[in-house]
């Protein structure tokens, strides 16, 4: 992709254009798994790190320097992530990846801001949907920190057991969440 196209498409991701996201994501989708693979063995882990590394370049895209180096930007959001996931075989939420994205959350503009809250409130209302299983599944892992051997310990459940848990409960909130409206794919 040319400079000027990943620079337009940057600049109106920021202004809220989702299309131009998902056409950011579909560009370097390649490079990103690339990166991913080289640190992780399993696809359904490499799948979900490249999900979360356009996930979290979608919350912290206003901290993005220079709209022309996306690439290189999203790459090391990926070798990052990729890293911290190979080392510590944790979820890739945590207090510091989440203060790491508000960090600028006082130089955002109260649309930004609104927008977001919308966006939380819309998650947790898709999760709040979801069988009680599914809830304590995703808050164990995603919310409270918690490994799938973690959970697995804490729950007396298989790890295979945890791991279907899992995948099952995201991809319930994924359809609950397509329903409501508040994504697409």
């Amino acid at each position: 992709m040319e400079t000027r196209d990943v620079e337009v498409l940057v600049s109106a991701a920021l202004q809220g254009d989702t299309v131009a996201f998902d056409r950011l994501v579909m560009s370097f989708t390649a490079a990103v798994r690339a990166v991913v693979a080289r640190r992780l063995r399993r696809d359904a882990e490499v799948d979900e790190v490249v999900q979360e590394v356009f996930l979290r370049g979608y919350r912290c895209l206003h901290q993005l320097q220079e709209a022309s180096s996306f690439g290189g930007w999203i790459c090391r959001i990926a070798a990052r992530l990729s890293i911290n996931r190979a080392v510590r075989g944790r979820p890739l939420h945590s207090v510091e990846d989440v203060s790491e994205c508000m960090a600028d959350s006082a130089a955002e503009s109260p649309l930004l801001v609104a927008m977001r809250t919308e966006q939380q409130a819309e998650l947790r209302g898709s999760i709040a949907r979801l069988s009680e299983l599914d809830q304590q599944t995703l808050q164990a892992y995603y919310f409270d920190g918690h490994s799938v051997r973690e959970i697995s310990r804490l729950s007396g459940a298989p790890e295979g057991t945890v791991k279907r848990r899992l995948h099952s409960a995201r991809m319930r909130l994924r359809d609950e969440l397509l329903q409501a409206g508040t994504v697409s794919c």
